[in-house]
């Protein structure tokens, strides 16, 4: 979970400026991006949440199944649409962001 919001909070200070600079074509990235953020994090802390109190597991399977296709679409939209139009307009400084809090490999 905190890297999560450490990578998230990574993409709002970095790619979302640089999104809104070049501008999409009927889509509102901020809009878009800040929901799919709030819910990936939201979701994790659930997960995370009925792990520490020893929830069923069969409760935590299907939440965990709804945030690994949640981060999929959104990893996909990612690299299909956001890093792509954001790349030509990336700062020095942003590109350093998002080096810096990108997960580990």
């Amino acid at each position: 979970h905190v890297c999560l919001r450490r990578w998230t909070e990574a993409e709002e200070k970095a790619l979302l400026p640089a999104l809104l600079r070049v501008g999409l074509p009927d889509r509102d990235p901020q809009r878009e991006l800040h929901l799919e953020w709030v819910q990936l994090r939201e979701l994790t802390r659930y997960v995370l949440s009925q792990l520490t109190e020893h929830a069923p597991i069969a409760a935590i399977l299907g939440f965990t199944e709804n945030l690994e296709r949640r981060f999929a679409a959104h990893e996909a939209e990612l690299e299909r649409v956001y890093y792509p139009a954001a790349a030509p307009a990336l700062t020095v400084e942003e590109r350093r962001v998002l080096q810096d809090a990108a997960p580990e490999p």
